[in-house]
């Protein structure tokens, strides 16, 4: 929010079985539960309705969702419509019988797992990446990540609450600054296009 930054995406790709959803519970245990029947993991089985407002609920918090084929019989261009809805960081405006319902709205970037959509408004929101989060395939990293799913089960919540006094003490002025010189690095490097749009997502993760 300090950076005026819309969402974006972030979709850990890849073969099935290389720690992809080891890693987004990861990424829940920082703020809570990494259970897939608790509120800060999910899986991509929801509606788009319910899906919205739990990114409303984020707010400015990482929305992580799991396996976007679990998203049933809908096709890839719902799946798309979706992802696009959450990257835009606003609901739909819905009515009542005396005006307006108020619009939700959120900057929470959703981290998922399943692969994003192909369409070209979705892509320009997301970053992918593709090297398996665990190291190499291999039955040491299995047996690791079945490990560290099980650590994470058990103690979570921790390291949220660290970052964000680490984020009251920050000097904002100078974070913003950082921020546009990696931006306008990672700018040049990319180049133009969408590829140059993705450069935001970069520079906000590092």
């Amino acid at each position: 929010e300090v950076l005026e930054l819309p969402p974006f995406i972030v979709d850990l790709s890849g073969e099935t079985s290389t720690g992809k959803s080891t890693a987004l519970m990861l990424a829940a245990s920082v703020w809570g539960s990494a259970s897939p029947t608790d509120g800060v993991f999910q899986t991509f089985g929801g509606t788009e309705t319910a899906l919205e407002r739990l990114a409303s609920a984020m707010g400015s918090l990482p929305l992580l969702l799991d396996e976007t084929k679990l998203a049933g019989g809908r096709g890839a261009r719902e799946v798309g419509r979706i992802l696009y809805m959450l990257a835009s960081g606003q609901g739909r405006q819905r009515g009542r019988p005396d005006g307006l319902r108020t619009q939700s709205v959120w900057r929470a970037p959703a981290i998922l797992t399943g692969g994003a959509s192909n369409d070209a408004g979705t892509r320009a929101r997301t970053l992918t990446l593709t090297e398996p989060p665990m190291g190499p395939v291999s039955d040491a990293g299995a047996i690791y990540a079945e490990h560290l799913e099980g650590v994470v089960l058990r103690h979570y919540g921790f390291a949220g609450p660290v970052l964000a006094q680490h984020l009251l003490r920050e000097d904002w002025p100078k974070a913003q600054r950082e921020f546009e010189a990696v931006r306008h690095s990672f700018g040049q490097g990319l180049g133009g296009g969408v590829a140059g749009r993705l450069a935001k997502c970069g520079a906000v993760l590092l």
